[in-house]
């Protein structure tokens, strides 16, 4: 079978294994199907059917590498370094690069942008943007890299500085988040007076709330 193939049993499956009432669990009906179709679907969902295909697929990094990726990852397979690989070539992987709990992964990547994104352009200052199209392309990476780097703190604190002077309303608003998550020991050295002056000329006011928030928070005596 093909991959997609894979991924629509695969589908099925986990639809056969519902067991919410209100989705059809209590009719006989259903407890037919399931006890009928789920054993045959699962000899074919068989792992060993499907490991090496899948992991040629990726290899091959063709036009079927996302229908791949997401196949390995129902099979749990690690499809990170090649993520980053098509970062590195160009692709536009920020986000699937960032679907980790490795502390190391997030370094690399966190040394990539550092080392690719533009960052002083965009830094260029407070604005309403929405950050559509190509021309905010760079942002648009800089914001995947934001949303998850709460959940490392200390990692990237020079991106984070930067997120809070993007145009982008959305990438201040991870930055921001970024700052709200970490422990005030944390931060990047300079960030309270930078937060101190994106707060001052931050023109949204949803966007103004939140940099106060954590600006509030850091200078609480116990704050860490």
């Amino acid at each position: 079978g093909s991959i997609p193939e894979f991924l629509l049993l695969h589908d099925l499956a986990a639809f056969l294994d519902d067991d919410d009432p209100e989705h059809g669990s209590r009719d006989p009906r259903w407890s037919e199907v399931r006890e009928h179709v789920r054993p045959k679907l699962i000899g074919l969902l068989e792992p060993s059917r499907w490991r090496n295909k899948v992991l040629a697929a990726i290899t091959e990094d063709g036009e079927d590498f996302w229908t791949a990726s997401e196949a390995g990852r129902r099979l749990g397979i690690d499809v990170w370094d090649a993520h980053f690989r098509r970062l590195q070539r160009g692709e536009d992987e920020w986000y699937a690069v960032m679907q980790t709990d490795d502390r190391s992964r997030v370094h690399q990547v966190v040394h990539y942008a550092e080392a690719t994104l533009p960052l002083t352009d965009i830094a260029s200052g407070p604005a309403e943007e929405l950050g559509l199209g190509p021309t905010f392309a760079a942002h648009s990476a800089l914001e995947f890299v934001l949303q998850d780097l709460r959940r490392f703190p200390g990692l990237g604190g020079r991106l984070v500085l930067v997120g809070l002077r993007s145009p982008v309303v959305r990438g201040r608003n991870m930055a921001g988040k970024v700052l709200e998550a970490w422990p005030r020991s944390a931060w990047p050295e300079g960030a309270e007076e930078m937060l101190r002056a994106a707060l001052e000329a931050e023109p949204a006011e949803a966007t103004r709330e939140l940099l106060a928030s954590v600006m509030e928070r850091a200078s609480e005596p116990d704050a860490s």
